[in-house]
């Protein structure tokens, strides 16, 4: 369907569970697109977007910059975009950002560690600190735990923090529940039932999600090294894909292929 923005200038895109295709654009504005007919409904966003979010569980767009080092938090409702709360953080926000179904709280990395805020009116509510400088974060919904990647500027070593939503909704404590540290890049992670399965260099891991006990390990030194290569990871029907660059692999579990 023809398209009210130059897609060339699209800078972030999201896919939300309602029929809408939410884009954002260099000229500081944002669009909601309705799949089936393909009509935009513009909104003046005021600032560069870098990541949209939107929860299925809240009828709301999030978006946040990640350029400056007071990047903007915004929330606007869908699918008139209006401004519901706008929030200058005061540090430099990482991608991605996540919606925590439990916290009711949206969530994004940043140097200091990992921090939430109300949905509902975007105030500040936890900071969760960790030993190294945060670069990625990810959240599993079904094991209810976030994970965040503190990395070296040099990217010698990367420590791995992991916390229980279960346990911050409860109010028992801020800390991690386990942590792991290497001197390999953590380069994807995947969760399905009790497990983790992660990258780690040219290791592939299974991990207790709980306890970050390790349930077994595979060496794959055909895998790409490049850091900056994404690397997917993907469990279906118990078998792990991991794909990097034009390398595809199938493990089944535990650890044959």
């Amino acid at each position: 369907f023809p398209a009210a923005f130059n897609a060339e200038q699209v800078r972030s895109a999201c896919l939300s569970g309602s029929p809408w295709l939410l884009v954002a654009t260099e000229d500081a504005s944002a669009y909601a697109v309705e799949a089936g007919s393909g009509s935009s409904l513009p909104w003046p966003a005021g600032f560069q977007v870098d990541a949209l979010l939107c929860p299925e569980e809240a009828s709301c767009i999030l978006g946040m910059s990640c350029e400056t080092t007071d990047s903007v938090l915004c929330c606007w409702r869908l699918p008139s975009g209006n401004e519901m709360w706008r929030r200058q953080t005061g540090t430099k926000l990482l991608q991605p950002l996540v919606y925590i179904a439990k916290l009711k709280a949206v969530a994004a990395g940043c140097f200091e560690g990992v921090l939430t805020w109300d949905a509902s009116d975007g105030s500040a509510t936890r900071r969760l600190k960790t030993e190294l400088p945060v670069d990625r974060i990810w959240y599993f919904p079904q094991q209810e735990l976030i994970c965040a990647r503190g990395s070296e500027i040099l990217g010698l070593t990367t420590h791995l923090s992991t916390w229980s939503v279960n346990a911050l909704a409860a109010g028992t404590g801020d800390s991690p529940v386990w942590e792991k540290s290497s001197n390999e890049m953590v380069m994807a992670l995947a969760g399905d039932g009790g497990s983790l399965f992660a990258r780690v260099g040219s290791v592939i891991h299974a991990w207790d999600g709980k306890l970050g006990k390790e349930l077994w390990q595979r060496a794959q030194m055909e895998l790409p090294r490049l850091p900056t290569l994404p690397t997917y990871l993907q469990l279906d029907s118990g078998v792990l894909y991991v794909g990097a660059g034009s390398f595809l692999l199938a493990l089944m579990q535990p650890c044959s292929s």
